[in-house]
């Protein structure tokens, strides 16, 4: 679709000196194609005279899912029905070829992925034809079937002394002496009764780091000053103080995985020290027992402090990795449940593991496939200081298949140029086979039915977007209704790179790639390599236009911490797991 949309768009409408209007090619919109591009004379020169073999495949079908646990894998079956073929290739290798014209070829040990089988019959004038369609390869499980370990992130040390600077920020946020005078008074017996009068503090400094037992937490809080008052019988009222020069949480948070598939953590165990504590009311009987009164109330307020606030906040932020989300397409709601299994502590850092899986609501497309498409393997070892999340591709092709099913690639567009709609006679003149079919002022429509959902290949500086058998149909638009013109197959990879700066993440497009071939064609219309080597030819000339940016997204924020410097590459041991590495800055 993208391809035929640039090859249209390359063409202009020219203005005659006397007012006429006739549609030309733009000005080098045809440089670099091949000699006699479109008129089906394969290739235009070289080609012997008289028909080529004419290939049937009559095996797989086009867009067929072939499940790996049930064929040994691809068998491609077929007849050569026109013409005598000496030879027959798939993708270039020699199939078995009888003397009825039939042949067979099996590839034992195929990739799961689309594959594109090109079938090329030659004859002993050296006449080529030939045929092809694409298959999906691979073991499939239902789209509502969880993706174990769909998503594995780990955070490092580093990252982790950036959350601690964000409980600094919120733990200064809190008004204390509000929370310890809410208890007053403080003390009350015969002598009288003690309340607080004031608080104040000095700085906050606060220590985060992973250990085998959990989140070692260390909270302290220095020049705790408090100014003291008593009440006492008679003219006796009396004003005192206590003093420590840092008050000291010394704890352990627990973090786990909670049932409902989200990050757990609270306060398991703590001490509170106060170092340097003085005290003074003079005059009190037992002020020792008072003394130990006031210096509980710091402790427990402390302690209340740390305990309401720290572990909701290290959730927070932990689940900012919770890609659980709705998605809307078309009208039709898909729920991603991406599920946390465990989560693990130890002195490298804090690592999660989480399932995905995917419904959709009743006004999705009923799926049109067995399932989406599995490549299980074990998730990668993640041994970073930084903020790393490796993707399963199963997770991302669980997503593409059931937009795929909603009908995200069903689409219906009248096809246009820079100068307005793209009519029959414009059409042909790339495309000289389509002539006569209908009006030549007729504008042309393009309708797609995607057969196969895309898929999600990785390299290590990649990846690759790949659709298969995307039929695009274009009928022309005439007052007694819609006439067929065309049907091209198309097996489309898209080049697609990520690169990370200033806090956005930017998705290029790299290039594109073409197989293609004609499912409903009029005779001459071009096929096999030669269509392939028209439509290629075309998105090369418009490389500079194509490739680029596609999109930027900002990073999130995780609780006042940036990402930053980040890159992406294919991890795992089959690399089908996408990895993202960042640093953080504390925002």
């Amino acid at each position: 679709m993208v391809a035929l949309r640039w090859l249209l768009m390359s063409l202009a409408v020219a203005v005659g000196c006397d007012g006429s209007i006739g549609f030309v090619p733009a000005p080098g919109a045809t440089d670099g194609l091949p000699p006699g591009a479109g008129d089906g004379s394969e290739a235009g020169e070289g080609a012997p005279a008289g028909p080529a073999p004419v290939v049937r495949i009559e095996s797989p079908a086009r867009g067929a899912f072939l499940d790996a646990a049930s064929t040994s894998g691809i068998e491609v079956t077929g007849t050569v029905v026109e013409g005598r073929a000496v030879e027959v290739r798939v993708n270039g290798a020699l199939a078995d070829l009888a003397a009825d014209g039939t042949f067979r070829f099996v590839d034992a040990e195929p990739k799961f992925g689309v594959h594109h089988l090109r079938v090329e019959a030659e004859d002993a004038s050296g006449r080529v034809g030939s045929g092809g369609l694409s298959v999906l390869y691979g073991t499939f499980e239902p789209a509502e079937t969880r993706v174990p370990d769909a998503l594995v992130a780990r955070v490092g040390p580093s990252v982790i002394s950036d959350i601690a600077l964000s409980v600094r920020d919120l733990v200064s946020g809190v008004d204390l002496e509000a929370m310890v005078k809410a208890q007053n008074p403080v003390a009350s017996d015969w002598w009288g009764t003690l309340t607080v009068e004031s608080l104040s503090r000095g700085r906050i400094r606060v220590e985060l780091d992973p250990t085998t037992a959990g989140l070692r937490l260390v909270v302290g809080i220095a020049n705790v000053d408090v100014d003291l008052h008593n009440d006492a019988p008679g003219p006796w009222n009396q004003d005192g103080w206590a003093r420590a020069d840092e008050a000291i949480l010394d704890g352990i948070v627990d973090v786990w995985a909670t049932d409902a598939g989200g990050v757990g953590a609270r306060l398991v165990e703590s001490s509170v020290e106060l170092d340097g504590f003085d005290f003074d009311v003079a005059g009190i009987e037992g002020e020792s027992l008072v003394r130990g009164i006031v210096g509980d109330l710091i402790r427990d307020k402390l302690e209340q402090m740390v305990r309401e606030r720290v572990p909701p906040l290290i959730e927070d932020t932990l689940s900012a990795l919770d890609l659980s989300r709705q998605i809307e397409v078309r009208g039709a709601m898909l729920d991603l449940d991406v599920g946390l299994g465990a989560v693990e502590v130890d002195s490298t850092g804090l690592e999660l593991r989480a399932d995905a899986s995917l419904t959709a609501d009743e006004n999705a497309v009923v799926p049109r496939a067995p399932g989406t498409l599995r490549t299980p393997s074990e998730a990668p070892a993640l041994g970073s200081d930084r903020l790393v999340a490796s993707f399963a591709d199963d997770m991302l092709d669980q997503v593409l298949s059931a937009a795929w099913s909603a009908g995200m690639l069903d689409l219906e567009v009248p096809v246009s140029s820079g100068s307005g709609p793209v009519t029959v006679s414009l059409l042909t003149l790339i495309l000289p086979a389509l002539s006569g079919l209908a009006p030549d002022d007729a504008p042309v429509i393009a309708t797609t039915d995607p057969l196969l959902p895309p898929i999600v290949t990785l390299d290590a500086e990649s990846a690759t977007l790949s659709i298969g058998e995307l039929h695009v149909i274009l009928e022309a638009d005439t007052d007694a209704g819609r006439v067929p013109l065309v049907t091209v197959a198309l097996k489309i990879d898209a080049g697609l790179a990520a690169s990370f700066d200033d806090g956005q993440v930017t998705l290029s497009l790299l290039g594109l790639w073409f197989d293609a071939d004609p499912v409903d064609s009029p005779a001459g219309f071009p096929e096999g390599r030669e269509l392939e080597d028209l439509l290629q030819s075309v998105v090369d000339m418009m490389a500079p236009d194509l490739e680029g940016t596609l999109t930027s997204v900002s990073l999130p924020a995780l609780a006042g911490i940036r990402l930053a410097a980040c890159d992406a590459a294919a991890d795992g041991a089959a690399a089908d797991y996408l990895t993202i590495a960042c640093d953080t800055e504390h925002e």
